[in-house]
């Protein structure tokens, strides 16, 4: 199956949400917004959760209703592991070009591009403005806004 089981009720030991076909091939990441001691945000944000697949893009869905809300990049054949930054208003995807593309969450467009040598994963900074990249040449890269 490629449906996502989003939530699941501990108190009650059962699944509170399922989301059917969510991508084309199983989800091999999500993600949701964590909680920071440096950003504070409205209750409402905490229900987004970001998940990807193989072949197909990153995706960002209301866990209250289970719809998406919005698609990243081009699908990818590769895993890898996109991220949500602190400030909740950008999406970081690594890409089949070796790149990492910053998107605007509320928009949904590109703003940035970060060409690197394979990147996998990428992962926002708690706390500065920066984005940490792993890649397949075994190194870990930071980039930050200026």
């Amino acid at each position: 199956s490629s449906g996502i089981n989003a939530e699941y009720g501990y108190n009650q030991e059962t699944t509170v949400l399922r989301i059917p076909d969510s991508h084309s091939r199983p989800p091999h990441h999500i993600s949701n917004i964590e909680g920071s001691k440096y950003v504070s945000h409205t209750p409402e944000t905490y229900n987004l959760l970001l998940s990807c697949s193989v072949s197909d893009t990153c995706k960002l869905w209301d866990a209250r209703s289970g719809q998406c809300v919005r698609s990243f990049g081009k699908p990818c054949s590769i895993k890898t592991i996109p991220s949500i930054s602190t400030c909740v208003r950008y999406v970081a995807t690594p890409a089949e070009d070796q790149a990492v593309y910053m998107y605007d969450i509320r928009g949904g467009e590109s703003v940035h591009k970060i060409q690197t040598e394979g990147a996998l994963v990428s992962q926002f900074s708690p706390r500065f403005p920066q984005l940490a990249i792993g890649s397949n040449d075994g190194f870990v890269s930071f980039y930050n806004d200026s």
